[in-house]
């Protein structure tokens, strides 16, 4: 059975291959090492995790205790998850599959770089933020690995074009996570499918050096993209927006001294809502993550604190709505085993004091969510845009539009 990450925080490990081992040494140089700066800072962090093997065999062993009854399945505000922790087909998975999972399996899913899921049309898609990140960052590892760069390492100024050939192709498969079935997809174009690219130096240089607008090709979707960046020896700062049939929404800060990584993630539109909020300070070893996602009659949120590479316990405090039913709980998480140990249920005094998601500083996600196709999300001319909270406030600074 495959080994589903954990609280793992490993947002960026799936782009370690982008770049170059300059990066492991500090020399941020090119976009595939500041890439790959990001993805080493959070690699040590992967090794929290639980066998979602061992969910299975629970189900099996409790079989005779653990009914679908109202019983043990009831909705409880704010409170212990008690069976709802394990409980089969709680939880929808989240894709057109219409696969209902336990809370412990939906969040080992959410947490798997590699886990996908059902779009309904015979294709797979990135299931969690950890593959959406990865496609967004996708498009500025093929300019970083395909174009020709200035002296600093960043693409040169001007307009080019960059063809998909197999070659190509195979490059972006290499080294910037794209599938090899989109791949073959793309090269079966009767002509190679191109991105248009025009990188000029920022108008207001005060976050980022460059700008960068790339026109994707039809069979990539179509959307255009613009990416803000500044890479060197003390910060990686990455702005990407694709504005196209679904909008999304991508911001990097991380400071190589202090070594605290700040992500944020949106993705939507009417319907759906895709939504994530990272920090991680490696010095003093602790993470928070909030996410949310879903639809207005059915969604998932989630709030995590916790310190990824020391032995403990992390706070989660979890929400699902399936259209008719809320399930509100809280708990203390084993980060080893992924178990709720005794006296840990209900509770957020962990190894990092949680936050309750129906406290009212989360007020906020639920304006973003209101908001969710907002054309302020893809403001792209604001180069001024970046992360804007801290280690207190991750759960508390609003969205911005």
């Amino acid at each position: 059975m495959k080994k589903h990450k954990y609280l793992s925080f490993g947002l960026l490990l799936a782009l370690g291959a982008c770049g170059d081992e300059r990066a492991a040494t500090g020399g941020i140089t090119s976009i595939g090492s500041a890439l790959t700066a990001v993805s080493t800072q959070l690699a040590a962090v992967g090794s929290l995790g639980y066998d979602t093997s061992a969910v299975m065999m629970s189900r099996i062993k409790d079989a005779a205790t653990v009914k679908r009854s109202s019983t043990l399945l009831s909705p409880m505000a704010g409170t212990a998850f008690g069976a709802n922790w394990e409980a089969a087909g709680l939880i929808n998975k989240g894709d057109s599959s219409n696969t209902s999972v336990s809370a412990k399996e939906f969040m080992g899913l959410q947490l798997d770089p590699d886990a996908v899921g059902d779009d309904g049309n015979g294709r797979e898609f990135a299931l969690n933020v950890f593959g959406r990140f990865e496609s967004s960052m996708m498009i500025a590892c093929a300019l970083g690995e395909l174009s020709t760069k200035d002296a600093n390492g960043y693409p040169s100024n001007g307009t080019s074009e960059i063809s998909l050939t197999p070659a190509n192709l195979a490059t972006l498969v290499a080294k910037c996570g794209m599938t090899q079935a989109d791949a073959d997809y793309m090269g079966e174009q009767e002509t190679a499918p191109a991105i248009t690219a025009t990188v000029t130096d920022a108008t207001d240089d005060s976050v980022y050096d460059k700008k960068i607008v790339m026109q994707l090709d039809e069979s990539m979707g179509g959307a255009v993209q613009t990416f803000l960046l500044r890479f060197n020896a003390n910060v990686v700062n990455i702005l990407n927006v694709e504005d196209g049939t679904y909008d999304s929404r991508t911001i990097v800060a991380y400071d190589v001294a202090t070594k605290v990584l700040k992500v944020e993630y949106y993705s939507g539109g009417a319907d759906s809502f895709w939504y994530y909020r990272l920090y991680y300070d490696a010095t003093n070893d602790e993470g928070r993550l909030v996410g949310t996602l879903g639809g207005t009659n059915n969604y998932n949120r989630y709030a995590l604190a916790g310190k990824p590479n020391t032995a403990g316990t992390f706070a989660l405090s979890f929400v699902s709505y399936n259209g008719s039913t809320t399930y509100d709980h809280n708990a203390c998480v084993d980060n080893a085993s992924g178990d709720i140990p005794a006296g840990g249920d209900g509770s957020l005094e962990c190894s990092v004091t949680g936050t309750d998601l129906a406290d009212a500083s989360f007020d906020w996600i639920d304006t973003a969510f209101t908001n969710r196709a907002d054309a302020g999300w893809v403001s792209a001319a604001d180069e001024t845009r970046t992360a804007n909270w801290t280690v207190d406030t991750t759960f508390t600074v609003a969205a911005q539009y």
